[in-house]
């Protein structure tokens, strides 16, 4: 069974007449099933165990970003194919054709080497990831394989689907980082606050934003904190932050406004690490696909979220001084 037969099928539904014969082909008679509930990002994980093998389906109206209604209740799409070194009572080791010239014996150096004519491309932190438009190459590297514990490897070797682009919901005039730091302990009746926002449906914000938060990450890529606990002058809750992300971080849209430190959604963590001048308050790796770190600056406390597999931010909040130290107490 081959890696490549299933990078051609990318984007099929999982009933397409090719993925189904492939599949009978080795004879496998299992399909993938939604399981229920079916919760997100509506995925299901289609294990070839024998061959070393992983498909990963999604809810295709969940990746086109429909109303969230039809989530959970469309066709399965296949968005990435992932093939292993092989997992102890899990996965037997993948042996067929790998992509490059890859080989699981390899170090992160060789395959670097291997991968020298793409160097442009690579995006690199605990795995590496190279980006070729729609789609990605991600690989796990381990201290030694399986098999061979004293020996350096590779350990996974994903190809995915990026998320397509979500149709803009209406034009709108963003406020810049700056800005931001500026409302910090202002009323949402403020003049500077109604005009920073003056594109967005302010008229609504107060009313859905009684328990101190207020989601507009599927229209515009934001979400905002307000802190009863430190009221503005007119006693209502004071503007505390607001939480940035980037396209398609589930069914986001992307933040159109600046971003502090000349920071951008498609850095790497240590692009990051590198651009904020001043050590993190913390940095914490030990999740499977994402990592956090968060800084307390003189002007704002800052924490943000990134992808570990495709080595990019995924969202950055912007708080107002001593917010993260106050809600970790609390």
């Amino acid at each position: 069974m081959s890696l490549f037969s299933f990078l051609s099928l990318l984007g099929a539904d999982a009933a397409d007449a090719r993925l189904v014969a492939l599949l009978e082909e080795h004879g496998v008679r299992r399909r993938p099933e939604k399981p229920a509930p079916f919760k997100s990002p509506y995925e299901v994980l289609f294990r070839l165990s024998k061959h070393g093998i992983c498909l990963s389906f999604q809810d295709l109206a969940y990746v086109e970003n429909r109303p969230p209604r039809q989530w959970g209740n469309s066709t399965l799409q296949l968005r990435a194919v992932t093939v292993t070194a092989g997992v102890q009572a899990r996965y037997l080791p993948y042996t067929g054709e790998m992509p490059y010239g890859i080989a699981w014996a390899d170090t992160r150096q060789q395959v670097r080497e291997r991968m020298a004519q793409h160097h442009d491309k690579l995006h690199a932190y605990l795995r590496d990831c190279w980006w070729f438009g729609e789609r990605y190459m991600s690989l796990t590297y381990q201290p030694g394989e399986l098999t061979q514990p004293e020996r350096p490897g590779v350990f996974d070797l994903t190809f995915g689907l990026f998320e397509p682009p979500s149709a803009l919901v209406q034009q709108a005039s963003y406020p810049g980082f700056q800005t931001l730091v500026a409302l910090f302990g202002k009323s949402m009746g403020a003049p500077e606050f109604q005009q920073a926002f003056a594109s967005f449906d302010v008229e609504n914000w107060r009313a859905e934003s009684e328990d101190g938060h207020l989601d507009r990450r599927r229209a515009f890529g934001f979400e905002l904190y307000f802190d009863p606990a430190r009221p503005a002058e007119d006693g209502t809750p004071s503007f505390a932050g607001a939480n940035l992300t980037r396209e398609r971080l589930g069914p986001s849209r992307e933040w159109k406004g600046t971003l502090p430190f000349g920071l951008h959604f498609d850095d790497t963590p240590p692009v990051l690490r590198h651009k904020v001048p001043a050590p993190p308050l913390a940095w914490d790796d030990g999740m499977v696909v994402w990592n956090f770190a968060k800084w307390a600056l003189p002007q704002m406390d800052v924490r943000v979220n990134c992808d570990t597999v495709r080595n990019r931010i995924e969202c950055i909040a912007l708080l107002a001084p001593g917010y993260l130290r106050r809600n970790e107490s609390a």
